[in-house]
């Protein structure tokens, strides 16, 4: 989850003190919900002990790694593991959780969006009777695009609906776009042209957040009377370009852009006139090449070419005061965290997952959704 690019540092706190009621002691705090009012908390009783287990993908990503410590920061006795990336490694982690007596497993899977995995993981916790709570990186198995394994009522995942997230990034570019078309149709032919930066080939994420971006801004622009826009190299049939690491990253969309900007510019009337990326560090990239041409300098006067990106990150935040990028969606960290505490509050108490959330619950499917919105520094 590295390209969400997640700021928890300041949310650890909260998960600390809402998990420090997952400990069994006989007493426990109310769980704060995601919308500010409290649930109030059973007996003491009914309180039962939690042993609780994390299983993280991979340790070396540092924001995964944030999480864990507001988790396990929470729950000093929980157990610990870390896949490495792999996902045979956490299925057999996942085994040992369970051998050990965890009755609440959370996971933020090693391989991203794997219908194996999910069923590996899914039927351990079922023959068991654990709760699972996918994290962060969502996951998807046969005939499910996107979601979790319905029929199993203690399956759920806790994160950001990547449509939602294309959503308003496609809406936040399309509507400035609007505010001084003519200016941003650098050639004047009326229509918008557009690079697209994706992070990874087939994966479910990806493949919505771009899909849903070029949608929305379709949709924003011929709403309001205008052509739709158009990806700016026609001989490209997919209409984007993609990290072949599959590692989202600013070097690759970088060098994409410096040679596209070789080509495409203003002198040949075919200037790229909108860059929309699957995350902020790809847009850091394209806004580093077109510094380098001479755009997005944040000076007066200078030429200047909308960059979005996903995430809202302190560098997206601040290339975005320097003028360097437009726009980026924030995937709110901080009640992303809340609700995943409140989820481990619940479990422990006995209750379901979603209380004190149920607004955020998708009723079709186990997701508890952590609303996006648009970030333009302003």
């Amino acid at each position: 989850m590295k390209k969400n690019q997640m700021r928890l540092a300041g949310a650890v706190t909260i998960a600390a003190l809402v998990l420090s009621a997952c400990q069994g002691t006989g007493t426990s705090a109310p769980a704060e919900k995601a919308g500010g009012a409290a649930t109030a908390a059973p007996a003491a009783e009914e309180v039962t002990p939690l042993q609780a287990a994390v299983l993280c993908g991979d340790g070396a990503d540092e924001d995964l790694a944030l999480i864990q410590e507001a988790l396990t920061g929470g729950m000093p006795d929980a157990l610990f593991f870390d896949a490495g990336g792999s996902a045979d490694r956490q299925a057999d982690q996942a085994a040992q959780a369970l051998e050990a007596g965890a009755r609440i497993l959370f996971v933020s899977p090693a391989v991203r969006e794997s219908s194996e995995e999910a069923l590996r993981l899914t039927d351990l916790a079922g023959e068991s009777g654990a709760v699972l709570v996918f994290y962060g990186r969502p996951m998807e198995v046969p005939g499910t695009e996107g979601s979790l394994r319905t029929g199993q009522d203690r399956v759920f995942y806790v994160g950001t609906d990547p449509e939602e997230a294309g959503r308003i990034q496609g809406e936040t570019a399309g509507k400035r776009i609007l505010e001084d078309y003519e200016a941003f149709d650098r050639n004047g032919d009326g229509i918008i042209s557009y690079a697209l930066f994706k992070g990874q080939a087939g994966q479910g994420e990806a493949e919505k957040r771009a899909r849903s971006a070029v949608k929305a801004l379709t949709r924003v622009l011929t709403e309001a009377g205008h052509e739709a826009p158009v990806y700016f190299n026609s001989d490209n049939p997919d209409g984007y370009q993609l990290d072949l690491t599959g590692t989202w990253s600013a070097h690759a969309v970088q060098d994409y852009m410096e040679t596209n900007l070789s080509l495409y510019t203003d002198k040949e009337d075919n200037m790229i006139e909108l860059v929309l990326c699957g995350n902020d560090d790809m847009a850091s990239g394209a806004a580093a090449a077109l510094r380098k041409s001479g755009y997005n300098t944040g000076e007066e006067g200078d030429p200047s070419i909308p960059v979005y990106g996903i995430g809202a990150s302190e560098e997206a935040r601040a290339l975005i005061a320097q003028g360097a990028m437009y726009g980026s969606v924030d995937l709110n960290p901080a009640l992303f965290l809340e609700m995943l505490s409140n989820a481990a509050y619940n479990a422990a108490a006995g209750l379901p997952l979603e209380t004190g959330m149920e607004d955020r619950m998708d009723q079709e499917v186990p997701i508890l959704t952590v609303p996006c919105s648009a970030y333009t520094g302003e």
